[in-house]
């Protein structure tokens, strides 16, 4: 991927002699220098001295060392720069905030909205057609989250604007939508008096058999429903026809699109003389961003039955969670005529990754005392960094001997794994004031140190970490707490967490 900046409308300081700077030509020299990187960063506002590369360059990957990342973290409103993976994870962030309102809040996505220059479901659809490519990958992610979130954000389009989008979406994919049909229509799953089926229907229906409806779903327009489900078709792993046609050569391959998502993000080339009067900066862009999603790098995985394919997932692909019951599991609604859900065969988190005897199980608690703390703590990992200081922090009540033997435990160093630091390696955050609401709120409802110090089983996966304790362990003041319900998808976590209580017996 080639690093760019793209610039819109320009307004610099001319300098001393007269001519004025030509802010393209700037912009395209310090593009030039930057560094191929995965991913799209947009930055909020850079100034630079017109000709100095290597302040600009200096700068440029300050930036991107320190952008926050939407798809995984809360951003402050101060943040000098984000980070998206690919434009898959763009696409979701973007149609995840429009569909709960909150687009208009976040900086990074004003350059859109004021292009669209009209509602959410406007800004919305002239996104997706833009990346028709992508809406599959970004419709499935939010669907693996809840089905209601991916039907809140295609409920944003009406019947005319759902149906522009489908079309552009089949386009893409090479498919022609078939004429006053809709996959999402019964009818469109059965054979038509000429005995054709849409040709989605039969290439997906195949590998992936009846989806069960949500109730969200259920209540969409056809046209938003045949949007949602052909989304999802296109995106089942394993069908053939569900990936766009390969790329062209290099020198056939059209430039790739930038994202002027940002305003004010901006690129202000400043002279080296003071500003001249009415000097404007200048809206930018994005920079750095791939025309193409970064291929996902090979990797060994233990066989899980919650993951039926063996299909490896691109960098970036935000909520990679099942969009399938696996194979040999019952559909849920698809049991008996008293419309009741067959039971499960076993524990839906058995096999779901090796499980890892610990005396701390229940220090995990501490992922719901994480929106407790007075403030984001700086950011030199993930948040499982957050999770074992604040861990770490929780073991400080504890006498000195026990502890040390506790420090032990292999939690703590199965933590730095999912940080993605060395077992060995401690964490790098330091909460220090950030704990006095976490401590009050302990105190007011007196839960001690022993509540952290339960023993139990940690299972890890490609999505979920199960956190599987006795029923027995149960205890009275957590519960009152809230520090034993399940946080579901933690999104600075970048995975499902669940707490499973189980009889000894």
């Amino acid at each position: 991927m080639t690093a760019q900046l793209r610039i819109g409308v320009a307004r610099v300081p001319q300098r001393r002699s007269g001519r004025p700077v030509d802010a393209r030509a700037e912009a395209t020299r310090l593009a030039e220098r930057l560094p191929d990187e995965p991913g799209l960063l947009v930055i909020r506002h850079l100034e630079v001295l017109p000709g100095s590369d290597s302040a600009g360059r200096d700068r440029v990957e300050t930036l991107r060392r320190t952008a926050r990342r939407p798809a995984l973290e809360p951003v402050p409103p101060g943040a000098s720069a984000v980070w998206f993976a690919d434009e898959v994870e763009l696409l979701v962030c973007l149609s995840d905030d429009l569909a709960r309102g909150r687009a208009r809040e976040h900086w990074w996505w004003r350059g859109r909205v004021r292009r669209a220059a009209g509602s959410d479901a406007e800004v919305l659809e002239t996104a997706w057609l833009r990346d028709a490519r992508w809406v599959p990958a970004a419709v499935a992610a939010l669907h693996r989250v809840t089905p209601a979130r991916a039907a809140a954000a295609v409920a944003l389009l009406d019947p005319v604007a759902a149906t522009r989008v489908r079309r552009a979406v089949l386009a893409e994919h090479g498919m022609a939508p078939p004429v006053g049909r809709t996959p999402a229509d019964p009818a469109a799953a059965a054979p038509d008096a000429r005995g054709a089926v849409h040709p989605a229907t039969v290439r997906a229906r195949a590998a992936t058999g009846p989806a069960p409806v949500d109730a969200a779903v259920a209540r969409l327009h056809p046209e938003a429903r045949a949007l949602l489900e052909t989304a999802l078709l296109l995106e089942a792993p394993t069908t053939p026809a569900s990936r766009p046609s390969p790329e062209p050569p290099a020198e056939e391959r059209p430039p790739p699109p930038t994202y002027d998502v940002a305003e004010p993000p901006t690129l202000h080339l400043v002279a080296a003389v003071a500003d001249a009067p009415g000097a404007a900066a200048a809206p930018v862009a994005r920079a750095a961003g791939a025309a193409r999603r970064p291929a996902a790098a090979a990797e060994d995985r233990p066989d899980d039955p919650d993951r039926p394919d063996r299909t490896p997932r691109a960098p970036g692909e935000v909520v990679p969670l099942r969009a399938r019951p696996a194979a040999g599991r019952p559909v849920p609604g698809s049991g008996p005529d008293d419309g009741e859900p067959p039971p499960w065969q076993h524990h839906p988190w058995q096999a779901s990754g090796p499980a890892v005897p610990t005396g701390l199980a229940s220090l995990l608690y501490a992922v719901n005392l994480l929106p407790v703390l007075d403030r984001a703590p700086p950011r030199p990992g993930t948040g499982w960094a957050v999770v074992e200081a604040l861990g770490r922090w929780l073991l400080r009540q504890v006498p000195a001997a026990r502890r040390r033997e506790l420090l032990q435990d292999p939690l703590l160093p199965l933590l730095a794994t999912l940080d993605g630091r060395e077992p060995d390696v401690p964490t790098p955050v330091r909460l220090g004031a950030a704990t006095r609401p976490v401590r009050a709120l302990l105190h007011r409802h007196g839960v001690g140190a022993e509540a952290f110090l339960q023993p139990g089983r940690v299972l890890v996966s490609r999505t979920h970490v199960d956190v599987l304790l006795l029923l027995d362990q149960a205890d009275v003041r957590v519960r009152a707490t809230g520090l034993d319900q399940d946080p579901g998808w933690v999104p600075a976590l970048g995975r499902i967490v669940l707490f499973h209580f189980e009889d000894a017996t």
